[in-house]
């Protein structure tokens, strides 16, 4: 019990630095002290959390103050081409983010912010990756994102050209590289998974 009060308040002291941090005005932080905050909130929650299940309230509170934070960040790098390092940063913050969305059981907003990263540079093998684990784990509740998992594709694809590649375009893509041969039987396993 000792510890454990330790602990809340070791937590509570992080959660006030951290919310004094993320609340000062956005030319008064910087995107590495942001992405810390945002990390550390996301850390909270996946310490609160148990895995395979839904989370609980208080993890629910650390992962919606990572996605405002996320946010806030991709916000100011539009309106300061400055303020992120590159363009990679801010697709790494989408791919945090829509992990935080997914933990959430938000699927379509998870797919919305790393479809976002695909439509600029659709062969980033991370966010094809990210993707085609999001529909999967969507698919227990809506089976149908099973098949977005499989074959790839998206709700508001254009044209029928979709820039997300599923599992199945993922190992079609990897299977001759075999540096990829590990990521080339994840999709494999994953497909199969999916079938089932």
């Amino acid at each position: 019990t000792n510890n454990t009060d330790k602990i809340a308040q070791t937590t509570a002291g992080i959660v006030i630095l951290l919310d004094h941090l993320v609340a000062r005005p956005i030319d008064e932080n910087t995107f590495y002290s942001l992405d810390w905050a945002a990390e550390m909130y996301t850390e909270l929650g996946n310490n609160a959390s148990f895995l395979g299940s839904r989370p609980p309230p208080d993890a629910v509170g650390y992962y919606r103050k990572a996605i405002k934070t996320y946010r806030a960040m991709i916000e100011a790098a539009r309106n300061d081409s400055a303020f992120a390092p590159d363009l990679d940063a801010i697709f790494t913050v989408r791919m945090k983010m829509a992990d935080c969305l997914c933990r959430l059981g938000y699927y379509e907003s998870a797919v919305e912010s790393i479809v976002r990263v695909l439509k600029v540079q659709n062969n980033l093998i991370g966010p094809q990756r990210k993707v085609a684990s999001i529909y999967q784990a969507w698919g227990a509740e809506n089976p149908k994102a099973y098949l977005y998992a499989i074959r790839g594709g998206d709700p508001s694809e254009e044209n029928g050209k979709s820039v997300v590649w599923g599992w199945g375009g993922i190992a079609k893509r990897v299977i001759s590289d075999e540096t990829l041969s590990d990521l080339l039987h994840e999709a494999r396993y994953n497909l199969a998974l999916c079938r089932y």
